[in-house]
Formats: structure tokens, C-alpha cells, sequence
């Protein structure tokens, strides 16, 4: 090359440099970024950075059928050249404080200094992806023509293979506006999603994870919505063409597990919006799940199903989850009882079930106590219960009945172990310094036995509860349902726009002993007594007190509940794994979803009734048109409890019966709850049957915990 052809090329390179200078100087970095980041983008040979009006304006004009490329190609294909020039065109200066970037802020990042000396914060380093520029991009490339979209998938993928070699300071922003592409809503451009997915399964680093997470969490709502409903409809073409879990699938999982860390944050949306319907359609869940649990609990894969789809648990609903938790411990169940009866067989004396013989009334609680606490393994076997003097065989109602009146029991106010809040009607452990841990355990121990034999319990506990069960942190928001009156207060308390320190204030409060002999002031922190609160460590105040409440002055309580929750699954991780805290409340309690159509499907007919009965006919129709209230109030006179077992109305246990108890008669209809039987007398027209069918579920006190 010439001198004279050396000197044009220094020419336009400086002249490159001075124009990108001043664009990225308008786009508020100072001169020194500015210059270095010019210069970096001068060498890539780009003379100027892109204005997204020019895009837009080009997108907007008629492409010639006889033209190479439409009149956006090369502007775009500029913008999306290298990581610089995308992020220099459509940036704006980055927000040091948002947590976005976490690896890139340091607590010694150089300051700048401005004329006068004064230090200049380092929030001017750098330049960041403006979202909203993004956003109108592609706005205008979806409402482009079929051309502008051909054109803009080679460039997508050209920019997603960038990303693997991209450097890491820009590479989340580049991630962020990857995963916001337009075309990857279109199931056709599914590969295209397919090598974005590679892309960030390639990084394993800790670090890189972490950013995931925050990038996503940043995310407004819409867009985190968005994104992941594209990633849904991947998996779910991905499940039905595949029928197995392949290498593609498993990577997109472990995507969406960045989505499930980042919403545990951000709540941007409910649980059920990581539910897959393909997944949980219940023909391809049958064929999946004995595969699942087997590679979950061998730990090896089998060469059709590379990973246990139970792994990424949010896409099971909770009636798949409590299938494949009821499958597990059946399994457990069959074993203990296999492994008893070849004790027997061979030593003599084993128990195939666990059988809990317990007197009614007062020595209720004392009985199985004593029998619980002495069961050591044998909880794990099948569950039998007996009452002193009573024949039958268990089938489960029996048992079904033992819990329900224990629950009553160890709830009630007079035992002293737990409190009931009168506004939101929940239940919390009593703050006491008597020594019930024995108590407490075995309420636990319960709970995760009444799991483990599939009962529903009718309690109702706060959602703190079941957050601490699943080892999950508590603040502020869990004490609404625990003390609302003090959780509204302390709401009041950070927005007071006062002086605080007028309220008089102190990092101490009341609490009221044993045995009605006053109250005590405690200390929230040394010194709390003579430590006011003010406007400035309020935050710090509501920190101590909502511990105090919920952690610290129960703690024994919790610690002794939780314990007896956890021996239950002291060698099955699979409950902790799959159930989020609102999930297992639903384990626990049952729902709400009255689907009386699913329970006339699965309902079964005695003593002379068949579904075609005319008696059973008119049942039905009378029940359809019953308002929910009044559903509520039939559930609970059959079963003994209006919740919904977490899978439906169709898998009651016992199945629900229906048995004619009679000729035609005015009786009212009659109902064993411990069996989810209706004796129905066999009514001689529609309006009688309605009539008594009415009386009686609108008189019947039902039995439980409200």
C-alpha cells in the first residue's frame, strides 16, 4: 500500500473516531469513556453509530421485489455487527445501582475528576441497552413485511452466535435483548431459540448464573412474562414431538430455572405460570412419571430420558406433584410392609402396618403421643388406626377421623400450644416458656404423616408456617396473616411522613407470661429499652420486631414443629424438592375448586343405586344448580370437611358412595364423613329429594377447624 493510500485510511479512521466521539459523548459518556469506546469501535471499521429514528424510518419504506435487500438491511446489520456498536447505538448511561450488573460494580471503581477537583461518579463508565429503544425496534420489525423478517432471522442468529464470544460486561444486556426477539414467538424459529438456549447453557459459571438471575429479575413485569411464556411454548413442542426429555428440553429447563430464581425475587408472576400443560396432561404424566421417580431416585438416566423432569419441579402442577409425592411413598410403604413381613416370616413379632390404638376423649392426644414418639421407623409403614373398644376395619376413614380430632384437640385454645388471630382466623405457636416440645413435635410429626397417608387436615395455619416448614426466610409480609393489626401498624410506620421519635417509640416491647401473671419487656436489641426509634433506624425496628414475633420468642416451638415435620422425610428429599410453600398449604388443607362434574365422574353407587337410577338423576341435577355456598356445605356433610383434596373432587379417599337407604320416605339423607358416604333414601320425586337434601346439609353442624 501506497504513503498516499496509508495517510486516506488514517484520514477516514480519524475521522470515524470523531464522529463516533461525538455521538457517544451526546449519549452522556464523558470524554474519557467516550474516546476509548470510539476508538474500539472505529477499529471494527464502522464510521458511525445507528439512530434508531433512521431504523424505524427505513423499516417504514417499500422494499423492491427486485432489490437485493430491503432499505433497514444495512442499518441493521450495522446495529447488530458487534456487542459495542448494539449497545453504543441504542444505549443510554448505565445505572450503576441497578442490580442488573453485579459483577461489574466494585467497591474501588475509579472516580473521575471535574474541573473544579470534585470527584465524579464512575456511573458515567459505561453505556447500557435502552429497553425501551428495544422494544420499539422490535415493535416495527414485526410489523414489517415477510422480507424485513427473512432478513432479520440471519441477522439474529449471526448476533446469537456473538454471544458465546461477547465480553462478559456486555454480555446479560445482549442476553436481555436476545431473549426479548420477536421472532422467537414464532414456533417455526424454534432453532433460533435452540442455539440462544446453547449459548447460555455454555456458561457454568457461578458468577454468570448469578447475573442470570438479576438480569431477569429486573425484567418488568411484562417482559419476564413475555419471554417466558416463548420458553413454555418450546417445551411444550418439545415434550409432544419428543414424548421423552432430550438433550434441547434439558437445556431450556435449566433456562427456565433462572425464570423460577429470578420470580422467587421479583414475584413478577403466579406459580401456575411455570406450570406446563403438556407436561401435566395427564395420558403423557402417566407415561412420564414412573421414569421420573425411577431416575430420581436411582440417581442414573436411562438412554431415552437424559434427566428426571422432577429436577425442575415448577413445570409439575400441584396435583402432579402430589401424585408423584403419594406414588413415592406408596412405594415407601409397599417396602416397609414387604421388609415386615419377612421379619415375621423369619424372627417373629414384626408389625406389617403401624398401628395406633387410642382411647377417645381426654387420653387422645396422650396415646398417640406416647405411640408416635416410640414408632421410630415403623412410620413409614402403612397407616392403621384402632379406638379402644370400637371393631371395624381401617380402610382409611378411621384414620381420617384420628386426625381430624386430634387437629381439633392440639388447636384448641385451652392446650395452650397455639393462638388463633380473630381477624385472620390462622393459627401461630403460643409464645411460652412452658417446655411442650414433645407437643409441638408430634404436631409436626402428624402433619407429615397426615401427608404421607394422603388425609386432608382442617386447620388453617399462616402462610409463615409452611414457608418455615420448606426453610425459607420470613419478613414483613408474612406477619399480615399472623398479626395483621401489628403488620398494619408497621406498614403505617415506614410511610409516616412525621417525626417518628414523637411516637415514643422504643426498641422494646410487652409480652404477656404464663398463667395470666402479666407482662414483660423485652429487648429487640441490647440496650432496646433506652434505644427510641426514629425516622432513620425505623426500617431497622421492623426488621427486630417482625423476627421477635415470628422467629425468636416461639422459637423452641418452631424448632420442635419443624423437627417432627422433617423426620417424616428424613430419607426422601422428594416433598422438600417439589412443593413451594403455597403448594404444600394446598397438600395439606385441599383446595377450593368445587368441580362437582369431576366428582359425579368418579362417584360409585350401592345398595340398589346405579348412575342411571332416577333417585341418582335427579341427586345431580339438584347439586349442579347449588349455589357454591351451598357445595361447600354438601362436601362437608359428606366428608366432614369443605376442602378439595390438591386433585380434585375425583380422588377422594375413600372414593365417594352414594347408597339407598330405603324406600320413599320424608327422612332426611344420611352421611358416614369417615367413608364419603350419602345414604340417600330413594325419594319419590325431584322436589322431595331437593327439599331434604337441602334440610339436611343446611342443619348439620360440620366437624373442623375454622
Amino acid at each position: 500500500m501506497s504513503n498516499t493510500d496509508d495517510t486516506d485510511v488514517g484520514d477516514s479512521f480519524k475521522e470515524s473516531v470523531h464522529t463516533l466521539f461525538a455521538q457517544l459523548r451526546e449519549r452522556g459518556l464523558d470524554a474519557n469513556c467516550a474516546a476509548k469506546q470510539a476508538l474500539k469501535i472505529a477499529s471494527q471499521e464502522v464510521e458511525s453509530l445507528v439512530d434508531i429514528q433512521s431504523v424505524l424510518t427505513a423499516l417504514q419504506k417499500p422494499v423492491d421485489p427486485t432489490a437485493q435487500r430491503s432499505p433497514a438491511w444495512e442499518l441493521l446489520s450495522k446495529a447488530f455487527s458487534s456487542p459495542e456498536v448494539l449497545i453504543a447505538s441504542f444505549g443510554r448511561v448505565k445505572d450503576r445501582s441497578c442490580p442488573m450488573y453485579p459483577a461489574q460494580q466494585h467497591e474501588h471503581s475509579p472516580q473521575h475528576s471535574t474541573a473544579n477537583g470534585e470527584k465524579q461518579s464512575s456511573s458515567q463508565e459505561a453505556l447500557e441497552l435502552d429497553m425501551a429503544q428495544m422494544d420499539q425496534l422490535y415493535a416495527a420489525i414485526v410489523e414489517a413485511n415477510e422480507c424485513i423478517h427473512r432478513e432479520f432471522k440471519h441477522i439474529s442468529a449471526e448476533f446469537i452466535d456473538m454471544l458465546q464470544s461477547s465480553p462478559r460486561e456486555y454480555t446479560w444486556q445482549l442476553v436481555g435483548a436476545a431473549l426479548q426477539n420477536p421472532l422467537l414467538e414464532d414456533p417455526d424459529n424454534g432453532w433460533l431459540l435452540h442455539e440462544l438456549i446453547d449459548s447460555i447453557h455454555s456458561w457454568d459459571e457461578e458468577s454468570d448464573e448469578q447475573a442470570m438471575v438479576n438480569m431477569l429479575a429486573s425484567f418488568p413485569q411484562e417482559r419476564f412474562e413475555g419471554t417466558l411464556q416463548v420458553l413454555q411454548t418450546y417445551i411444550t413442542l418439545a415434550i409432544l414431538e419428543e414424548g421423552r426429555v432430550n438433550g434441547a428440553m434439558q437445556s431450556a429447563l435449566e433456562l427456565m430455572a433462572f425464570y423460577h430464581m429470578a420470580n422467587r425475587r421479583a414475584h413478577h408472576v403466579p406459580l401456575s405460570a411455570f406450570y406446563n400443560d403438556a407436561v401435566n396432561d395427564e395420558e403423557l404424566f402417566e407415561k412420564i412419571m414412573p421414569r421420573d421417580l425411577r431416575i430420581w431416585e436411582g440417581g442414573v438416566a436411562d438412554p431415552d430420558h437424559t434427566c428426571s423432569l422432577i429436577r425442575f419441579a415448577f413445570i409439575y402442577d400441584p396435583g402432579s406433584k402430589a401424585q408423584l409425592l403419594g406414588t413415592s411413598n406408596a412405594r415407601s410403604q409397599w417396602l416397609a410392609f414387604q421388609r415386615a413381613v419377612f421379619e415375621s416370616a423369619t424372627q417373629g413379632g414384626a408389625m406389617p402396618y403401624m398401628l395406633l390404638r387410642v382411647r377417645r376423649g381426654q387420653h387422645l392426644v396422650h396415646d398417640t403421643l406416647l405411640q408416635v414418639q416410640n414408632a421410630g421407623l415403623n412410620v413409614r409403614k402403612p397407616l392403621k388406626v384402632q379406638f379402644f373398644g370400637e371393631e371395624g376395619v381401617d380402610e382409611g376413614g378411621v384414620q381420617k377421623e384420628l386426625f381430624q380430632l386430634l387437629m381439633r384437640e392440639l388447636f384448641d385454645a385451652d392446650f395452650g400450644m397455639f393462638t388463633m388471630d380473630p381477624v385472620s382466623r390462622t393459627y401461630y405457636f403460643r409464645a411460652s416458656g412452658l417446655d411442650m416440645n414433645m407437643e409441638f413435635e408430634l404436631v409436626g410429626l402428624l402433619l407429615g404423616l397426615a401427608i404421607y397417608n394422603q388425609h386432608i387436615l382442617e386447620v388453617s395455619l399462616p402462610m409463615a408456617i409452611y414457608k418455615l416448614l420448606m426453610r425459607r426466610d420470613l419478613g414483613l409480609e408474612d406477619l399480615k396473616d399472623v398479626h395483621p393489626e401489628i403488620y398494619n401498624s408497621l406498614k403505617r410506620l415506614l410511610v409516616h411522613e412525621g417525626d417518628v421519635a414523637e411516637m415514643g417509640l422504643y426498641f422494646q416491647v410487652e409480652e404477656e407470661l404464663d398463667f395470666g401473671e402479666g407482662t414483660a419487656a423485652v429487648d429487640l436489641v441490647e440496650g432496646g429499652g433506652s434505644k427510641a426509634v426514629t425516622n432513620e433506624n425505623r426500617a431497622q425496628f421492623v426488621e427486630v420486631y417482625v423476627e421477635h414475633l415470628l422467629l425468636k420468642s416461639v422459637e423452641k416451638q418452631r424448632n420442635a414443629f419443624c423437627r417432627g415435620f422433617h423426620k417424616m422425610w428424613r430419607d426422601n428429599e422428594l416433598l422438600m424438592h417439589l412443593f413451594e410453600p403455597e403448594e404444600l398449604e394446598a397438600l395439606v388443607c385441599g383446595g377450593t375448586d368445587l368441580d362437582f362434574g369431576a366428582l359425579q365422574q368418579a362417584a360409585k353407587y350401592e345398595d340398589g343405586f346405579e348412575e342411571t337410577s332416577e333417585v341418582i338423576v335427579w341427586f345431580w341435577e339438584a347439586v349442579h344448580g347449588f349455589t357454591e355456598a351451598q357445595k361447600k356445605r354438601l362436601l362437608a356433610f359428606v366428608t366432614g370437611s369443605d376442602r378439595v383434596p390438591i386433585r380434585g373432587l375425583a380422588s377422594l379417599q375413600p372414593p365417594f358412595v352414594i347408597s339407598r337407604n330405603g324406600p320413599a320416605s320424608d327422612r332426611l339423607p344420611t352421611a358416614h364423613t369417615c367413608f364419603n358416604h350419602l345414604l340417600l333414601p330413594a325419594y319419590a320425586d325431584k322436589a322431595t329429594l331437593q327439599n331434604r337434601l337441602e334440610t339436611a346439609i343446611n342443619n348439620a353442624e360440620g366437624f373442623g377447624l375454622r
